[in-house]
């Protein structure tokens, strides 16, 4: 598993934009083979959830690398769809992107840099494929929904359950996710703007962070209505 001539001096590697299928196919760009053939190397871990990686996984992924290189040049750790740690793993995480060791390469993929802290993001070349929205919103769409986040956001949990029902999110699983892909628009634009601001920047991090694990228990077929409920209470 010899990596090809690539920004390879970084010892950590994040893959941002595409879709799914692009951001794996860049991932095996640089590690020089597929990953169906990377796994069978003992020098190569893969991290994926559609859900959720936690904090025990980063702690057994750190164990991985800090042990020599079996028989490659290095050890490569993938973190495909790095949004999907917990944020306790990506603390965890940062301390071994802060000091990586020698023979070790860490590739992180994630459709959108806000999605992971911002410390996390800042230690990591970043490879920047083409941008592809999810959303397309008109201007009144976008003022309307973002009204009806602040207005979600100072409800309470009793009053966003009247809100999540007048809208019919719990009868149809398609337009609950467009609706989570509108929300996560506006709530990447408002931390955009929030970035003067820590608290804010905090609070709408994990409001992204929780719309986007919302999105993957619906994808992955999780009861549509506990789904939004909790959704909604954590908010």
């Amino acid at each position: 598993m010899r990596v090809p001539n690539f920004p390879h001096f970084l010892p950590s590697l994040l893959i941002v934009g595409g879709n799914k299928e692009e951001r794996e196919e860049k991932a095996t760009e640089i590690i020089g083979q597929s990953l169906k053939k990377a796994g069978r190397s003992p020098d190569f871990l893969l991290l994926s959830s559609p859900i959720s990686i936690g904090i025990e996984e980063v702690r057994d992924s750190q164990r991985f690398l800090q042990l020599k290189p079996f028989k490659e040049e290095r050890k490569i750790l993938f973190i495909y769809e790095a949004q999907n740690l917990t944020l306790e793993a990506q603390n965890s995480l940062l301390k071994t992107l802060e000091e990586p060791p020698a023979h070790s390469l860490i590739i992180l993929t994630t459709p959108d840099a806000s999605l992971l802290l911002p410390t996390i993001v800042s230690r990591c070349g970043i490879i920047q494929l083409s941008l592809t929205s999810q959303v397309s919103l008109s201007s009144q769409e976008l003022a309307a929904t973002k009204e009806f986040l602040e207005k979600l956001l100072a409800a309470s949990i009793g009053e966003r359950f009247v809100l999540a029902e007048n809208l019919g999110l719990f009868k149809d699983r398609e337009s609950c996710l467009a609706w989570l892909d509108k929300l996560t628009f506006v709530g990447r634009q408002q931390l955009l703007a929030s970035y003067q601001n820590s608290q804010q920047k905090r609070s709408f991090l994990f409001l992204l962070r929780s719309l986007n694990r919302t999105k993957n228990y619906l994808k992955a077929n999780c009861n549509l209505r506990l789904a939004i409920e909790v959704f909604l209470i954590k908010l």
